[in-house]
């Protein structure tokens, strides 16, 4: 979950899409991000373009820049979904250390002696 978490703040893709690709990567997220897989990823640090950026061709020969750097393109993903990523990553590990002490045996044990002498239940067979 964290690691989901941050691959849609630093990418915009959750983390199957990042290592499996895929067509909704080839776009724009809701946020309005540039959308970054795995592949193009690695595209980006060996010098490809990794899909953050092209050129377009227009009519007499001219062409138009578009797009972004990879590291651009972190950068804005970072300023947009930076605090979102930041509370997932700390408060996904929060979240499940004291959900656990809450949902913990100690705490359940008088609710089943409740079960038991409260309502006459012997035996509860799932």
């Amino acid at each position: 979950m964290v690691a989901n978490a941050v691959t849609q703040g630093l990418f915009n893709v959750d983390l199957k899409t990042f290592f499996m690709g895929g067509l909704t990567a080839e776009g724009v997220h809701a946020t309005g991000g540039r959308m970054i897989t795995g592949k193009e990823l690695l595209s980006g640090l060996t010098g490809g373009s990794a899909g953050t950026s092209g050129v377009m061709k227009g009519l007499g020969g001219t062409s138009m820049r578009f797009g972004d750097t990879l590291a651009g393109q972190l950068k804005t993903n970072i300023k947009d979904n930076g605090l979102n990523m930041m509370l997932q990553v700390v408060g996904i590990p929060l979240a499940f250390k004291y959900g656990k002490k809450i949902l913990a045996k100690p705490i359940i044990n008088p609710t089943n002696r409740l079960i038991r002498n409260g309502l006459g239940v012997k035996e509860l067979k799932v």
